[in-house]
Formats: structure tokens, C-alpha cells, sequence
């Protein structure tokens, strides 16, 4: 009700795959989440990003004077991608050889980032799955972090050990299956939740301090579901 019909199909469209306007193809699979609204500004405003419009100008079209046009997006894209060679393309996802040699790769992202879709580190972690295959995921992990931005801030708790899991990963072979992230208001923790594995959800246990991860389990993100009546 507090939304114009326009405004809700815009919220529509940054919450979708984008596609080209004239043939409904998958340009780009990531999207804005529900939740980062606040500052959906940033990829959805009425300029583009600037350090990306940068970006697209002088290190892959080599031309200072392009401009973003829907007319000719998918054209864009395309030649885009083919300029820059594959330089900086994130669809390399045999990772074979670095966990041959040993090597864990944690990977966690904000599911409310406005810059950045959380998306993307999906994609890239379940591709990596299905390319190298079994054992795979014995060497890789993702873990998204409910209410937090683009590199942390927001609502959610974004403060973790990043390198004792990974040192115990590597060292001793335990994956990390659980990580307890707090959140800081002036310094000080006032929350602290579990992070769960990509495919789980911290379920409160119904009872204790709802700010205390001590009260918290991961779960499977279908078990958390409130079941029909």
C-alpha cells in the first residue's frame, strides 16, 4: 500500500536476473536481495555505479566516452567480455588443482549487500561443486551472513575469526561447520549469532537470550520453515 504500481514493478526488476529488454535473455543472473533496500541506491539509483562505470570504460571497452544505453546492453556485454580477454572473468571454476595441492577455500559473503549481490558467491560455489565433483566439498565452504552489507556493517553481526577455521581446516582437517559472527554497536558486542554452512539456517532453540548464538542451532534451510497449519 505504501508503494506506487511503478515502484513495486522496480522493485521487481532489482530483485530478478537482468535480462535484455528486447529478447528477455540472462545478462546478469545476480540480483539485489530483499533487505538491503536502505541502500539499493547504489546499483539501482539513477546513475550508475561510478568505480564500475569506470571500470567498464577504461579497463574493458578502452573507451572513456562510452554510456550505458538498454538498446545496446546486450551488445555491451558481450563485447565487454570478449575485450578484456577474460582477464578478470569469475567462471573459472576448476579448482582442481588447489585442492589437489591441500588448499581450503572459505568463502562468505553479506545477504544483504547492495553492491555486490550475494548471488554471485552462490553461483560461483555450486559451480565449483559441480565441476570438480566428488570431494569437492570437503575443500570448499561458503557462509552468508543475514543483514550484513557489502564487506560487513548492517543489522547483522559481521565481526568473525576468519583465519582460526581456515588454520584448522588446513592443519587438522576440520571444516568449519559453524562460525559465531558478533555484531559491535561503539565498540561494544550486543549480538552474536551463528553463521551455518550455505544450505542451513540458525534456528533459535526457544529459549535464552535471543542476542546469545549459545541459543542457536544450524539447521536445514527446509527445517526452518514454519510448517503449513
Amino acid at each position: 500500500m505504501c508503494l506506487t504500481p511503478g515502484q513495486v514493478e522496480s522493485a521487481r526488476l532489482l530483485t530478478s536476473s537482468f535480462r535484455d529488454p528486447a529478447t528477455g535473455v540472462v545478462l546478469m543472473e545476480p540480483h539485489l536481495r530483499p533487505g538491503s533496500e536502505l541502500e539499493w541506491g547504489r546499483l539501482g539509483g539513477p546513475e550508475p555505479l561510478k568505480n564500475s562505470l569506470a571500470r567498464v570504460r577504461n579497463f574493458h571497452l578502452k573507451d572513456p566516452s562510452w554510456e550505458p544505453r538498454l538498446a545496446t546492453i546486450a551488445a555491451d556485454v558481450e563485447r565487454t567480455a570478449r575485450m578484456d580477454g577474460g582477464l578478470v572473468a569469475s567462471d573459472n571454476f576448476n579448482l582442481k588443482p588447489f585442492f589437489d595441492r591441500g588448499g581450503k577455500l572459505l568463502i562468505w559473503h553479506g545477504w544483504s549487500d547492495p553492491q555486490v549481490p550475494a548471488e554471485n558467491s552462490i553461483i560461483y560455489f555450486t559451480n565449483v561443486l559441480k565441476t570438480v565433483g566428488a570431494g569437492a566439498g570437503d575443500s570448499i565452504a561458503l557462509f552468508l551472513l543475514p543483514g550484513v552489507s557489502h564487506c560487513g556493517s548492517g543489522p547483522g553481526p559481521d565481526t568473525f575469526d576468519k583465519m582460526a577455521p581456515i588454520s584448522a581446516w588446513v592443519e587438522q582437517g576440520k571444516k568449519p561447520t559453524r562460525l559465531v559472527a558478533s555484531h559491535l554497536t561503539d565498540g561494544k558486542i550486543d549480538r552474536s549469532r551463528p553463521l551455518c554452512p550455505f544450505g542451513q539456517v540458525a534456528r533459535y532453540a526457544g529459549t535464552g537470550d535471543t542476542n546469545d548464538a549459545a541459543n542457536f542451532t544450524c539447521v536445514a534451510a527446509s527445517a526452518a520453515l514454519p510448517k503449513a497449519p
